[in-house]
């Protein structure tokens, strides 16, 4: 695997022969391209790098409309098995979407499907959905869309199962989150890790944020620009524990 110099001087020279083994993200625009992308150079402060599409969108990111870095050719199985799975996953919903439906639709057995997207993803596609539909709920309810047409328009049934799991997706009510949480007072703190500083902020009711970023400023303007109605202090006692559980998930496999 290249390290993260390699994959910025390939993107410093628009590497063809780059494309599919990587993808750049840009921080400031919210986008992710091909290496070889002829778009403006990024500084390289505001790049992070991803192994595949499903990775960059699972962090936040939107496919560059100018070089489509999802028509390019992966060139592991196991990466274009995940992306096939990822694709089939946007077209459902979460009561259609089982194992063996996403199994049929890509052409493997189940249990090798659920083996290779969890190595791959660390989630199961079941997770995956669910993480997707929460980040498009809030990213409708940040839009000002209202909290009832937010529900439906992420692809949830009903009201009641977005209210029955509000704190452990937000951390807070819907209404409160849509307005940037105003009213709700939010504690956060920031651990170094391999990636980059984590940053986890949290109510009283639940977790509201999870990120990864350059350092500790940018992680605290993080917070404060999700939330910039709701008063943030940071309290690193109470919220270290919880950082570590995360850590030592993604790094052990710990179960949360």
């Amino acid at each position: 695997m290249l390290r993260d110099d390699q994959y910025w001087q390939a993107v410093q020279t628009r590497d063809s022969s780059a494309d599919g083994t990587f993808f750049v993200a840009v921080k400031t625009t919210g986008i992710y391209c091909r290496p070889s992308c002829k778009s403006r150079m990024p500084k390289r402060t505001n790049v992070v790098f991803f192994q595949l599409p499903a990775l960059a969108e699972a962090a936040g990111f939107r496919a560059c409309k100018r070089c489509r870095p999802r028509d390019v050719a992966l060139p592991d199985a196991r990466a274009e098995l995940v992306e096939a799975v990822c694709a089939h996953i946007h077209t459902q919903d979460a009561e259609s979407l089982t194992l063996a439906g996403i199994s049929a639709a890509v052409g493997y057995d189940a249990s090798h499907v659920a083996d290779v997207f969890k190595a791959v993803m660390g989630v199961t596609p079941h997770q995956y959905h669910d993480a997707q539909r929460i980040a498009r709920f809030k990213t409708l309810l940040r839009a000002g869309v209202s909290v009832t047409d937010a529900i439906y328009a992420a692809g949830y049934s009903s009201t009641s199962r977005v209210y029955e799991r509000s704190d452990s997706a937000l951390g807070m009510t819907p209404a409160t989150y849509r307005k940037g949480g105003a009213g709700a007072q939010i504690a956060f703190t920031g651990k170094a890790s391999p990636f980059g500083v984590l940053v986890i902020a949290a109510t009283d009711r639940g977790i509201c944020h999870v990120g990864l970023y350059d350092d500790d400023q940018a992680g605290a303007a993080g917070v404060r620009a999700e939330y910039p109605q709701a008063q943030i202090t940071r309290a690193d006692a109470d919220l270290v524990h919880l950082a570590d559980r995360v850590l030592d998930h993604v790094l052990r496999g710990a179960p949360l």
